[in-house]
C-alpha cells in the first residue's frame, strides 16, 4: 500500500489536468483524449506557477480548495489554448 501512496501526488495532477483540459474542450472544441491531458496538465502548470509567485492572487471560487484548483487550472488550459491559436495563425 506504500508503493501506491508515493503516486497520489501524480494521479491528482494528472485528474485535475484531465478534468480541465475536458471543460476547456467544451469550451473550444474537441481536442482529443491526449490533447486534452497535455492542455490540461500544462493549463495547472501555468496556474500554479502565477499563483504561487503572486503574480496573480485569485480569491476562493466555491470554498472547496479542490474545485477551485481544477478552475484555475482550467483557465490556465484556456490562457495555453488562446496562446497556441495566436502563434499558430499567420
Amino acid at each position: 500500500m506504500d508503493d501506491i501512496a508515493k503516486y497520489g501526488p501524480v494521479l491528482a495532477f494528472a485528474l485535475n489536468g484531465l478534468v480541465a483540459g475536458w471543460i476547456a474542450s467544451r469550451i473550444f472544441g474537441g481536442l482529443g483524449f491526449v490533447r486534452t491531458m497535455v492542455i490540461g496538465c500544462l493549463g495547472s502548470i501555468l496556474a500554479g506557477y502565477t499563483i504561487r509567485t503572486g503574480t496573480i492572487t485569485p480569491p476562493p471560487l466555491t470554498g472547496v480548495p479542490l474545485f477551485d484548483q481544477v478552475l484555475y487550472s482550467a483557465v490556465g488550459a484556456f490562457a495555453i489554448i488562446l496562446i497556441a491559436r495566436m502563434v499558430t495563425r499567420r
